[in-house]
């Protein structure tokens, strides 16, 4: 019973601020709710960072350029360069009709709207050769 009033009186004078710092509840220990915050402010603030309108219709030219190479005969080469890992199930099923799959693997496709379709879609996955 004396052990157990000694620690009481103990926990009430690290709850004071008197005690040993070292000893003190939670000195030195990151309970992670801090460290959670401060990594959805950085994400928040990444997400508010907007464009110009200038800069916003160079980064669509320079997609369309990018994504208009064709070759002689009218067909597209396309080529898988990111994974499909945490990419929603849709997006893997447009890569496999596309007859990608895997990084690096590459085909050429017929210059018609439902692959030119697929490909837009997909231009976070696949460049055009």
């Amino acid at each position: 019973m004396v052990d157990q009033v000694s620690d009481v009186s103990e926990s009430v004078a690290v709850a004071e601020g008197g005690g040993d710092p070292v000893t003190r509840v939670g000195a030195g220990v990151d309970t992670g709710a801090a460290s959670v915050a401060r990594g959805a402010l950085t994400r928040h603030r990444k997400k508010a960072r907007r464009r110009s309108k200038k800069a916003l219709i160079a980064i669509a030219e320079a997609r369309r350029a990018k994504y208009s190479p064709l070759t002689d005969d009218g067909s597209l080469h396309i080529e898988q360069y990111r994974s499909s890992i945490r990419q929603p199930l849709v997006q893997r099923k447009q890569l496999q009709a596309l007859g990608l799959g895997r990084l690096g693997k590459s085909k050429v496709v017929p210059n018609i709207p439902v692959f030119a379709k697929l490909v837009d879609r997909l231009k976070h996955l696949v460049r055009v050769k």
